[in-house]
């Protein structure tokens, strides 16, 4: 936009402070994002403005719908995982109710069963742990634990 015929130009900004400058040129292209503004990047001055506003137009048109797509296969499998429980748990109530199992022993069943079901996935993180290098996973543990050791009087008292 620094060109004769470019919109600093049309604006007056090339002898404006830089300060003035950057801020007025972060409005611009953010004001050229989205697609509704599309028309306005066509009505721009210079030839490489155009096609700078329409590239960055498309390319965050891309990127958002990628982020809208992730975020929703992750709200998806959240939800699958909830419902998958929540069946697991009201087919649980429904055997102890019809069979006559007391609240403690129904109790006690659903402990179990929501402990299984963590342990569960505690498998998916030891298969990923498998995964990697052992002096990584020995690093990942350190880290992980030190900051539990660190906070635990026993340890202050003797780290003083």
């Amino acid at each position: 936009g620094d060109v004769e015929g470019g919109w600093v130009m049309a604006e007056g900004l090339h002898d404006a402070p830089f300060v003035q400058q950057y801020v007025r040129s972060v409005e611009w292209a953010l004001s050229r994002l989205p697609a509704s503004s599309l028309r306005s990047n066509v009505e721009l001055n210079t030839a490489f403005e155009r096609w700078l506003a329409i590239m960055a137009t498309f390319v965050s048109v891309c990127i958002s719908s990628l982020f809208i797509s992730v975020l929703t296969n992750i709200m998806a499998d959240v939800a699958r995982k909830t419902r998958k429980m929540t069946q697991i748990l009201e087919s649980v109530r429904k055997y102890c109710g019809t069979c006559g199992v007391s609240l403690a022993h129904t109790m006690k069943i659903r402990r179990l069963v929501e402990r299984e079901h963590f342990r569960a996935n505690i498998q998916d993180h030891m298969q990923f742990l498998l995964s990697l290098p052992e002096s990584l996973v020995r690093e990942l543990f350190h880290e992980a634990r030190s900051l539990t050791l660190g906070c635990h009087p026993f340890f202050l008292e003797i780290g003083a």
